[in-house]
């Protein structure tokens, strides 16, 4: 039977926990380049962290201490810098679905997935600043990264999304932002609201706001 990882991939042989192990001495190259203080190098490391960890739980958590320095990233990169950090979060954070296990024992999933960008100061904050200013492919890396936030625990994270201001950016995603994003942004509006409704009065109200949000921007 083929594993799920073979499955993802359509190579090789492995189980669930992928193949492609990291070497001690990869894995001290990368955090240190991740922690350097030379955007080049970081983003490079980003960009390897995402690889290492598409498909293996093993290297998520042997990538887990990269966290703090990605959200870091968030918040002081350029663009590029910020969409190779978001890239890279995304990737700790994912549950393997196929398998359904997470890369990191439960009791330890705060301290690793996207949640810890609630731990550090001004973490959600970045990431909503590249959801409504960021280039198109940055916005939509973005979104999927509060949406995966937002999915994780609604009832936790609903308030602290919407503290930081998310809404107008959604909105305006919804019919300017690329397919995934404006197929995420709807998905996200409706975990973010009160109670839940009918699709079609969500629409209908998201219809309203998008109009009444470029009404005023043209006034």
């Amino acid at each position: 039977m083929d594993s799920c990882e073979n499955r993802a991939s359509g190579e090789g042989s492995g189980d669930c926990v992928g193949e492609g192990r990291v070497s001690a001495a990869e894995l001290q190259g990368i955090m240190d380049r991740i922690r350097s203080r030379v955007e080049e190098q970081q983003v490079q490391a980003a960009f390897e962290i995402r690889r290492l960890t598409k498909t293996s739980s093993r290297n998520r958590r042997h990538f887990s201490p990269a966290v703090e320095p990605l959200v870091l990233m968030l918040r002081s990169g350029s663009s590029q810098s910020a969409e190779a950090a978001i890239l890279g979060l995304l990737n700790l954070a994912v549950k393997d679905e196929r398998c359904g296990l997470w890369p990191f024992p439960s009791e330890k999933i705060d301290s690793f997935d996207l949640t810890a960008l609630t731990a550090e100061e001004g973490g959600v904050l970045a990431v909503v600043e590249i959801l409504e200013d960021g280039s198109l492919r940055s916005r939509e890396h973005a979104v999927g990264a509060v949406l995966t936030l937002c999915e994780s625990d609604r009832s936790r994270y609903r308030e602290v999304i919407l503290k930081e201001g998310v809404i107008p950016g959604l909105l305006e995603l919804t019919v300017q932002g690329t397919p995934k994003s404006q197929a995420k942004a709807p998905r996200l509006l409706e975990l973010l609201r009160d109670s839940p409704c009918r699709r079609s009065e969500l629409q209908a109200e998201m219809l309203e706001n998008v109009v009444s949000s470029i009404v005023y921007r043209i006034a």
